[in-house]
């Protein structure tokens, strides 16, 4: 019975290695992956302006999550459809080697024509499981990986999301400014026009009423220094109008830093996967038990019964 048992091991250790080797060469025909990765730390803002970005990430995912958190924020901005039809009609130029042993072959096109999709519907199905993105409320980091056959194409889309992402924030920051300067501007031509007709009221007065300050009728006393309150009223609601346009234009040339981008997106020099060896040892495991079990399998049943 030992030697059958030998025996038993010994031709299951030849199918485990002979499926081994099939696996090993299969696993041949796969193409590497390569993952790249890049890290943001959203910078802090005042509450307003990250509150109008906040409306404006809504306006991209069509929800509003009612908490004035910039990773949040963020996150829903990463995961629009408007930042993947960014990325994928982007054009993408890199090189990539069809298994393991392939020559590199050169590509330059978009991600939607090298997934083989129809449109953005399907390719924003897709992306998802090429890119991912990471919140980390503990360190206050938003992380975004790429994988995909080409370390060019892996980095390549991580650099075009974070520099979709910033250009998102930006125009739309500045957008917001230049609306409150030209609201600025009109309240400031408002005021002015006030400033003119208090000024042609008294004025119109004046010529009807020369000394009306001495008059000795009450109600014309009265109505002069209503008017003179009016004017006075008026030209300081003109320069306060004058100095909150100043502010405004500055705030709107002001440069801010919306994020900072620890990694933009490096080009990976190792392969993310797949894990062959790993492949390899459990075809080997797998094949040698069940090989030996089948051989033994009268053996087994017998033990199992607690049949001598």
């Amino acid at each position: 019975m030992k030697s059958q048992l030998k025996s038993a091991i010994k031709r299951a250790l030849v199918h485990a290695i002979f499926a081994s080797a099939i696996t090993t060469a299969a696993s041949m025909l796969i193409s590497n992956n390569y993952t790249s990765e890049s890290s943001l730390i959203p910078a802090s803002k005042s509450n307003q302006i990250t509150n109008n970005l906040a409306i404006a990430a809504a306006e991209l995912t069509g929800s509003v999550s009612g908490q004035d958190d910039e990773l949040v924020m963020y996150e829903n901005i990463l995961r629009s459809r408007w930042m993947a039809e960014q990325i994928l009609t982007n054009q993408y130029s890199f090189d990539q080697r069809w298994g393991y042993w392939g020559k590199p072959v050169r590509h330059q096109e978009t991600l939607l024509d090298y997934l083989g999709l129809k449109n953005i519907d399907q390719g924003v199905g897709a992306l998802r499981g090429l890119m991912k993105v990471k919140r980390d409320p503990k360190l206050s980091i938003i992380t975004i990986t790429s994988t995909t056959h080409s370390p060019d194409l892996s980095a390549a889309i991580v650099k075009k999301t974070t520099e979709s992402l910033s250009f998102y924030l930006k125009n739309k920051n500045i957008s917001d400014k230049a609306v409150k300067a030209e609201f600025a501007n009109q309240r400031l031509e408002s005021k002015r026009n006030e400033l003119l007709t208090a000024e042609s009221n008294l004025r119109n007065f004046i010529e009807k009423n020369h000394n009306y300050n001495t008059s000795n009728d009450p109600s014309i006393r009265l109505q002069g220094a209503r008017l003179e309150a009016e004017l006075s009223f008026a030209r300081s609601l003109v320069v306060n109008a004058g100095q909150a346009y100043e502010v405004s234009l500055l705030d709107a040339r002001s440069q801010l830093q919306e994020i900072n981008i620890l990694d933009k997106g490096y080009t990976p020099t190792e392969k993310s996967g797949p894990k062959r060896s790993l492949f390899v040892f459990a075809t080997f495991l797998l094949v040698s038990t069940i090989s030996w079990t089948y051989q033994n399998r009268r053996w087994l049943a017998a033990k199992l019964m607690g049949v001598n």
